[in-house]
């Protein structure tokens, strides 16, 4: 009866398959199962004990499969009584040591030299692999990383606020898994004999998939200089170039003959020499947008070690006028006429009533019937201008608009 039962289940499982055939042919599939973590370095796989392997006719969808078996001590798995006249997937899928892997090839029987290696599942998982390098590309560890996801944070130069910390292996190897997809900043730094080795990346973790990235340290500097660059009103300014100088006579030429180096400075303004011999440095740095040149210079002292931070200023070249405008003042036959009095207004309303009151300015002619007014508030400007001589009384008006850069021009007639 217990044989009559057992003989009833098979043929119960095997009529659950695709094929009336399945596992009655004379084929075999054997193998091993192993494992290799791409991202550790290792080059030898090992062997999965005690892992499931499954069988499925080709192709599948790794969901559905017709028959699974459980590796040996060493990994080796086997189907036998397979049809040699079909193609199969073989496949694994699992944890190891907390990490997904996956295994997939096809096969035709007899087939019993099968090679199934497991590597890292990217298809479930993200992450970063990070390669850590310096700035030879010479690979550097044993190394300390930090994972930011804020850049602010990151840019503080220490690791306070960062959300995972790793070591890599000896190789500079490291690798960061199951991340919420988004930007990430990786710091580092490491200290060899006394150098002090340091450097920041930044990537794009998606959903899936783990990122590989290198990591540049660099030797951080072991003196120089840092300025910052400034207007009058202390804004920064990143669009000037500064020459800097080891000679006090040449810098004291007008000019930038004889200087030693030229620097631009970065997006917050700061232009940088690093790990030069202690002195004294000077600088003359110049910046100039559209028609206003600004310039400034200073010096510093360097030492043998540290950074020597300081800023400089930068004041407007009286080259002349900014803007503004130049009226001339004349007759109806377009004499000149001294003598005349201007009154300016930024108010039309003002300027229609029937006198000067509310004006802004007023503005004498000179002997050649003319006057300015140079670096005011870009806008339109109203005049009326009066003059009497014995018992003649002259007057007129007029308007002009004033740019920001460049002089305006306007005669006023009057009568």
């Amino acid at each position: 009866m217990r044989y009559f039962l057992f003989f009833v289940c098979i043929s119960f499982i095997f009529s659950c398959h695709k094929s009336k055939n399945d596992f009655s042919g004379n084929g075999t599939l054997r193998g091993r199962l192993s494992y290799l973590n791409i991202f550790n370095g290792e080059t030898l796989p090992k062997p999965l004990a005690g892992k499931i392997v499954k069988l499925a006719y080709a192709p599948s969808d790794t969901l559905n499969f017709l028959y699974k078996t459980v590796t040996d001590s060493a990994g080796y798995f086997s189907f036998i009584r397979v049809d040699e006249e079909k193609e199969y997937d073989i496949f694994f899928q699992d944890s190891i040591n907390g990490m997904p892997y996956a295994a997939f090839v096809t096969r035709t029987p007899t087939n019993d030299t099968i090679t199934l290696l497991a590597t890292n599942n990217l298809s479930i998982q993200n992450g970063i692999y990070v390669q850590v390098v310096d700035n030879n590309r010479q690979k550097l560890g044993p190394v300390g990383i930090c994972l930011f996801n804020n850049q602010t944070l990151a840019l503080a130069d220490t690791c306070n606020g960062s959300i995972l910390k790793i070591n890599t292996d000896i190789n500079g190897r490291g690798v960061y898994y199951n991340l919420a997809a988004g930007p990430y900043f990786l710091r580092a730094r490491k200290q060899i004999g006394n150098l002090v080795f340091s450097g920041m990346v930044n990537t794009e973790v998606a959903v899936t998939g783990v990122k590989s990235i290198e990591l540049i340290l660099s030797p951080e500097p072991v003196n120089g200089f840092e300025i910052n660059i400034t207007d009058e009103n202390n804004r920064i300014i990143n669009q000037a170039s500064a020459c800097v100088f080891n000679s006090r006579p040449l810098f004291q030429l007008d000019s930038c003959i004889g200087k030693m180096e030229t620097l631009m400075p970065d997006s917050l303004g700061r232009f940088k020499l690093h790990n030069i011999p202690a002195g004294k440095y000077y600088f003359k740095a110049y910046a100039r947008f559209g028609e206003i040149q600004f310039s400034g210079t200073d010096s510093i002292e360097v030492s043998a070690t540290g950074i020597a931070k300081g800023n400089l200023k930068l004041f407007r070249i009286n080259t002349g006028p900014m803007n503004g405008f130049e009226l001339k003042v004349v007759d109806i036959f377009n004499n000149p006429v001294h003598h005349t009095n201007v009154c300016v207004y930024n108010s039309r309303a003002l300027y229609l009533l029937d006198s000067c009151i509310g004006s802004i300015k007023t503005l004498p002619t000179d002997i050649d019937g003319k006057a300015h007014w140079y670096d005011i508030t870009p806008g339109k400007y109203y005049f009326k201008a009066y003059t009497t001589f014995e018992n003649i009384s002259l007057s007129g008006t007029d308007s002009v608009i004033v740019h920001p850069a460049g002089i305006s021009t306007r005669s006023i007639i009057v009568k």
